[in-house]
């Protein structure tokens, strides 16, 4: 009957997400609203859906908050991110830039950089943190925007783009009064 085929259905979406990369959190949370029937709000469904055995799984957890910094002609300023696993398994990622939020191609951004470039998060281990440095010694005046992408083995979230963006201060040589007003040493 329809419940049979309702029950299919219900097992045919957990099976699906486990083998798109859905993390075993995610699955278990579609098949406690399978399984629940009318506790914790859910809508009575009793399907008695089975969890693939997925394996651990990282999750990245880094936070989108757009980076800035402004610097005068010449010199650098600085700012961080942090890089985090919230999932079952080692996290590894390594950054770099885009000139797009979809990360899908690298840049050449040779005003910034990320150290550590690149690292692994243990699971239940602390927050990794990344120091970005912005450098305005080969840049003229002007703003600057690129994307710092972070990838990694996380395959719900292989890729999370930061936006990055860097002003860069003018900086006026004022030679007139260099040596007094009067050009003189005395």
């Amino acid at each position: 009957g329809s419940n049979t085929t309702q029950m299919a259905a219900a097992q045919a979406v957990i099976n699906a997400a486990a083998a798109l990369g859905y993390n075993a959190t995610q699955i278990q949370a579609f098949a406690d609203a399978y399984n629940s029937g009318n506790a914790g709000g859910h809508a009575g469904c009793t399907y008695a859906v089975t969890v693939p055995d997925v394996g651990d799984s990282a999750v990245v957890d880094v936070d989108t908050t757009p980076l800035a910094g402004t610097a005068d002609e010449g010199a650098t300023a600085s700012t961080s991110f942090t890089v985090g696993n919230t999932g079952t398994a080692d996290l590894t990622w390594n950054v770099d830039t885009s000139d797009d939020a979809s990360c899908a191609a690298a840049a050449t951004t040779p005003w910034i950089t990320f150290a550590p470039s690149s690292g692994t998060v243990a699971t239940g281990a602390a927050d990794t943190t990344v120091s970005v440095t912005l450098d305005a010694t080969a840049l003229a005046a002007g703003s600057y925007s690129t994307f710092a992408c972070v990838h990694s083995n996380d395959a719900t979230t292989p890729v999370v783009a930061i936006p990055v963006s860097f002003t860069v201060n003018a900086v006026v040589d004022d030679v007139i009064f260099a040596d007094d007003f009067d050009g003189g040493a005395g």
